[in-house]
């Protein structure tokens, strides 16, 4: 089985639902649940594929106060290796609240905590040795953003893969974010937007467009994550799929991209061709989904499962 290293985000994530509107100021409100998990991109990502019994190890930074150690024990519960995790004791740890609604698309609060410093001086070289490289987080780490060709340099001069899922852009995708997007792009060996995501990247409003636009920017595979829709995929020379989802019930999606990488890293770890650790995706997202809030995690007989 091949090795992954998923490089990024870890954070913590406050969920509620279900807030359908802001209470009016000076009052209070009453919703149906709120739950703490462990999470940012790269922390739920290599959650999921630890509890598969992946072999994986997370390189990231995580604050050294009670959130902080919340989030580490949580990962550690998984059997995540935590050996590329550094406690960086001068900065808080990055809190996302996640606003789940049944009427809207779900919205978060943020603030970048910990994550404001994360660089590329945190990481162990060797992260980028293992077989399938995950570069996540992209806009919530601004210090490391500006080293990602390098990243992907040193992915490649391993001989190992690499992924790239940069997440939403808080400002709005000016013209130079998504130039230096076409610049990671042109040297990714997999591109794996949500549909937004994909969107904001082609300057298109239609999907299909997208994929053609994007596909075209990329030097290896285009992989995107399309919610309800399920997934599609566009290969380097001219390979295309499409994958539809069984619906799910729950309305509470926070974290449904990030298992959907984890599917796919895992799927392609146990030799899995292109279109079909994609289905595995979908499937891996889709299982998590179904699972109780404070626990999305799957075991390994439960992935295999789904294989």
């Amino acid at each position: 089985m091949k090795t992954i290293s998923v490089i990024g985000n870890v954070a913590a994530d406050i969920v509620s639902r279900a807030v359908d509107e802001w209470p009016a100021p000076g009052t209070e409100m009453l919703v149906g649940s709120i739950c703490f998990r462990t999470g940012g991109a790269a922390g739920t990502t290599a959650a999921v594929l630890a509890s598969m019994g992946a072999p994986v190890q997370l390189h990231a930074t995580i604050g050294d106060d009670i959130v902080g150690r919340a989030v580490t024990a949580g990962l550690t519960e998984v059997g995540l290796d935590l050996s590329g995790l550094t406690i960086v004791p001068e900065f808080p740890t990055t809190i996302s609240l996640a606003f789940e609604s049944d009427a809207k698309d779900r919205s978060f609060i943020s603030a970048r905590g910990h994550l404001e410093h994360f660089s590329f001086d945190d990481i162990d070289r060797a992260a980028y040795e293992a077989d399938l490289v995950l570069l996540t987080g992209y806009f919530t780490t601004p210090a490391l953003q500006t080293s990602t060709l390098r990243q992907l340099a040193a992915i490649r001069s391993s001989g190992s893969l690499s992924f790239f899922d940069p997440g939403s852009d808080q400002f709005g995708w000016s013209a130079s974010v998504l130039a230096d997007l076409s610049s990671c792009l042109a040297r990714v060996d997999c591109f794996i937007p949500n549909a937004q995501e994909l969107l904001a990247t082609s300057g298109r409003s239609d999907i299909d467009e997208a994929l053609e636009h994007v596909s075209k920017l990329c030097s290896g595979w285009l992989i995107a994550k399309l919610g309800k829709e399920g997934c599609a995929g566009v290969g380097p020379n001219g390979e295309f799929f499409r994958h539809a989802i069984e619906p799910v019930p729950s309305a509470d999606t926070t974290g449904a991209g990030d298992s959907f990488n984890a599917g796919l890293l895992f799927g392609l770890s146990k030799g899995l061709d292109w279109s079909e650790a994609a289905r595995l995706g979908s499937r891996v997202a889709t299982a998590v989904l179904r699972k109780p809030k404070e626990a999305r995690i799957l075991s390994p007989v439960e992935a295999l499962d789904l294989i």
